[in-house]
């Protein structure tokens, strides 16, 4: 069982592409769709986009969605399409847009509930 385990955290490692290639390269990768990993090191939420930054062995990329967004620190898995053309008030970003992410630790990421308000 053990072993199983070390297989399946190798193979989910080995599947992610490395932000440095993304990052040297983005002509290669625009336009396809890759997992990357790495540490959540900020976010922001304007009001018409939602991105966070993932760093990877001191490599960094921004992160695009359209989902919630991950609390800072956390170490988290992202799925998207590379996007090196990426417009945003009239600059051009380099961006993963998101179709899916996973943390390392789910716990982090529960609904909170809405508070009830008593009169």
């Amino acid at each position: 069982m053990f072993l199983l385990l070390i297989g399946i955290i190798s193979f989910s490692v080995s599947c992610t592409t490395p932000i440095s290639l993304i990052n040297k390269k983005p002509e290669k990768y625009d336009g396809k769709k890759v997992r990357v990993s790495g540490k959540v090191i900020s976010s922001l939420q304007l009001k018409d986009i939602m991105c966070f930054t993932l760093k990877e062995r001191g490599e960094k990329i921004c992160i695009v969605t359209k989902n919630y967004l991950p609390i800072t620190g956390e170490y988290i898995f992202v799925k998207g399409v590379v996007q090196r053309n990426f417009m945003y008030e009239g600059r051009t970003l380099l961006v993963i847009q998101e179709s899916a992410k996973k943390a390392k630790k789910f716990k982090s990421w529960k609904k909170i509930p809405n508070p009830v308000l008593s009169e």
